[in-house]
């Protein structure tokens, strides 16, 4: 469940950075 959780935040911050 975290590790979904972090990958979710990741892949937001990624999206936003580019």
């Amino acid at each position: 469940m975290a590790s979904k959780a972090f990958s979710l935040k990741t892949e937001s911050v990624h999206i936003t950075n580019y």
